[in-house]
């Protein structure tokens, strides 16, 4: 059974805020796991996680101490 995945977005204002990115990334993943793509849905649940949650302290304190490694060869 093909599976389409519509891209369009409505054009409104309330489909440019993060309540709405969310609701669409939501859907992407639902589509993209029912097609058979597991890590593609992983990937856009972790995406709409983050327009809500800021990122894991340990994430971000790898970041700024890998650039501070780099700076210095």
């Amino acid at each position: 059974m093909p599976v389409s995945f519509d891209l369009r977005m409505p054009d409104t204002a309330s489909a440019n805020s993060p309540l709405a990115l969310c609701d669409r990334l939501l859907r992407l993943a639902q589509d993209a796991g029912q097609a058979g793509f597991p890590v593609a849905a992983e990937h856009l649940l972790y995406l709409a996680d983050t327009l809500f949650e800021p990122p894991a302290p340990h994430v971000a304190a790898r970041s700024k101490s890998s650039k501070g490694r780099h700076a210095d060869r």
